[in-house]
């Protein structure tokens, strides 16, 4: 049987689906708007690939937000939807460039990942979508376990986006840690920097991996209106925990698909992209598996 729809759903469906085309149509000359560049000159004069990485993992990034703040449930009014759908796309988007803007800053605050986008380093591109990716799964998880609409709904989403940088964090700082013990030379950030496509690969299935794991915190934290802030701590102690128990997972099947290959060399010093993608597949699917399991 096929669900029928109502005259009020089916225009509501049209409005939400224009402001979702809109916003990714709009992303690209947004965040060359972002990054003080042109896009059509970067992507069609310039032949940017980095650039067009960083694009497509922001479009992806809008998609997942707006997956969350567009219901699809019948709204009081034409305006009460748009205004909802609308303010939270445009958080959202705000967000995505704070986010940016921590990944560049903080994350890898040793090198210009805007700068090396510019000068079509791949690994750059990969590394900024990435985390927009991540950023962009979590956002949406946030939406989806925060009740209502409101202007505090709003407040408490972007609370939880700032509270999902630690464990990103934490995940980018043990990436390091890790490529620092193997690689006594030089840091896992110059290494990115010098267009090694496989650590950029590995990281990003990491950090996709571990957001996913993030927003698992959303399944198992229950949101209590009443107590946000003790609602709010719980969920981030339950991401920390998350994201380690995916590293700890990974790590568990990464020994039993690659049991005689020193990734350690294949990657980090013979940029083996195989390898790569294959641990990098390896974190997005262990995080799959806990959003499955535990939802």
């Amino acid at each position: 049987m096929i669900h029928s729809f109502s005259t009020w759903t089916l225009v509501i469906l049209i409005i939400d689906l224009v402001i979702a085309i809109g916003a990714i149509s709009a992303l690209r000359y947004l965040q060359a708007l972002f990054a003080g560049v042109n896009a059509d000159h970067e992507l069609a004069q310039k032949d940017n690939h980095a650039f067009g990485l960083s694009t497509a993992g922001g479009a992806i990034a809008i998609a997942l937000v707006m997956s969350a703040a567009i219901s699809g449930d019948d709204s009081a009014s034409f305006f009460s939807e748009v205004f909802t759908v609308i303010s939270f796309t445009l958080a959202g988007m705000l967000m995505l460039k704070m986010g940016m803007l921590i990944n560049d800053k903080v994350l890898f605050s040793e090198i210009d990942i805007k700068q090396h986008v510019s000068d079509k380093n791949y690994s750059a591109g990969l590394l900024q979508a990435a985390n927009l990716i991540a950023l962009g799964i979590i956002i949406r998880a946030a939406i989806n376990w925060v009740e209502g609409d409101g202007a505090f709904s709003l407040v408490m989403v972007l609370a939880i986006f700032i509270a999902s940088q630690i464990p990103l964090l934490l995940v980018t700082r043990l990436r390091m840690m890790v490529y620092k013990k193997r690689n006594r030379i030089r840091t896992l950030q110059t290494a990115l920097m010098s267009n090694n496509l496989a650590l950029a690969i590995r990281y990003s299935g990491h950090v996709i991996g571990a957001a996913l794991a993030v927003s698992v915190s959303s399944e198992i934290v229950f949101y209590l209106s009443n107590n946000a802030f003790a609602s709010l701590v719980s969920w981030l102690w339950v991401a920390i925990i998350m994201a380690a128990v995916l590293s700890g997972l990974a790590l568990i099947v990464r020994k039993a698909v690659l049991p005689n290959i020193n990734v350690g060399e294949e990657v980090d010093q013979q940029n083996n992209i195989g390898v790569a993608a294959i641990e990098a597949v390896i974190f997005i699917a262990v995080g799959i598996i806990m959003v499955a399991l535990l939802s």
